[in-house]
């Protein structure tokens, strides 16, 4: 039996050149639903320390934008984990409204591995960083394309789609109104903590 490294680089692997089938497999895996929510947490945990580390570095460079997630470090993760936990029950809840047949469980499990797979690129884009600012930009625009196909897909699969549009329309507008809805969270979290004005904002 494979161990659990070979089983990931497979799994890796097997998403980036056959996602649906890697959806499949995702979603066979059987986990209890509180070991899913653990996970996930420990998943956007480790992705919000990555992102952390890249607003020290654009800090530094003078982005001052960034402070907010310099200065409150544990707000941004926590802004980070609801709105990861707001995206499980929509792809849930909407997919179902949808005509969907797909279960809260499969919404955490391909959650769960898109944020591993996020921590991924964000990992190279790190490291590129110091060695080409370009090459790093590159990596991130890349990523995000890869990141929101696969999550088009293995969308799909949970709920037994057959238009990749539709669900890719979807995910857009519900990603808007997120946006939107966080944008405001960000403005009001500046406000009680000050740094609005600091920011100019």
């Amino acid at each position: 039996m494979p161990d659990l490294k070979t089983l990931f680089i497979d799994l890796t692997s097997l998403t980036l050149r056959e996602p649906r089938k890697a959806a499949a497999r995702v979603l066979a895996i059987q986990v209890p639903r509180p070991v899913l929510w653990q996970a996930l947490v420990l998943a956007v945990v480790l992705v919000a320390i990555l992102q952390t580390l890249f607003a020290y570095v654009f800090l530094l460079q003078g982005h001052a934008v960034w402070a907010f997630v310099v200065v409150n470090p544990l707000i941004f993760t926590g802004i980070s984990l609801g709105t990861t936990v707001v995206t499980v029950h929509a792809i849930h809840l909407i997919g179902i409204r949808c005509d969907g047949s797909g279960d809260l469980d499969g919404s955490l499990k391909i959650t769960i591995w898109l944020q591993v797979l996020s921590l991924l690129f964000g990992a190279a884009e790190l490291i590129l960083l110091p060695l080409s600012q370009i090459l790093s930009k590159l990596v991130s625009f890349a990523s995000l394309g890869i990141l929101v196909w696969l999550m088009t897909v293995f969308i799909a699969v949970l709920h037994g789609f057959q238009s990749y549009a539709k669900v890719l329309f979807g995910i857009i507008v519900s990603a808007l109104m997120l946006s939107i809805a966080l944008i405001f969270l960000i403005i009001i979290l500046l406000s009680v903590t000050g740094l609005s004005s600091v920011l100019g904002v």
